[in-house]
């Protein structure tokens, strides 16, 4: 077990050194901005932000061991940091509205695994008619 600060929380946490990565070992951010471009669920043109299909969070859990069924890849934090969709800021924030990282990474690692959910669906159809939309 290791104690470690969080900066997500102020108490110190005691975890299992197999869930701490080390910043130098996670994946770059330099990609997490788009520049401009249609959203993969929204078809909105504007800026963009990159979604991890499978959300950073929970690769640990993933790199070495079996993907989600469904998915082809090597279970690589290479694969990992580049399995996303380009996604508009409300898009991406709606997603993570609907579901914890854990959830996500499981069962809703797809664009088309979450255009089928219903409330992605409302909210995709609601932003269609929000400007910039296509």
């Amino acid at each position: 077990m290791l104690v470690v600060r969080f900066r997500q929380w102020p108490k110190l946490q005691s975890t299992p050194a197999t869930e701490v990565i080390a910043v130098s070992a996670s994946v770059d951010d330099a990609q997490e901005e788009v520049q401009h471009g249609a959203c993969e669920l929204c078809k909105c043109k504007r800026r963009l932000t990159f979604h991890h299909l499978i959300p950073k969070e929970t690769h640990h859990r993933f790199v070495g061991n079996s993907l989600p069924a469904g998915l082809d890849g090597e279970p690589t934090r290479i694969f990992l940091g580049s399995y996303g969709a380009n996604l508009c800021r409300p898009c991406h924030s709606q997603v993570h509205r609907f579901a914890p990282n854990l959830t996500l990474a499981k069962h809703f690692n797809t664009v088309e695994k979450l255009l089928q959910q219903p409330y992605i669906e409302r909210w995709v159809q609601y932003a269609a008619t929000r400007k910039g939309a296509a």
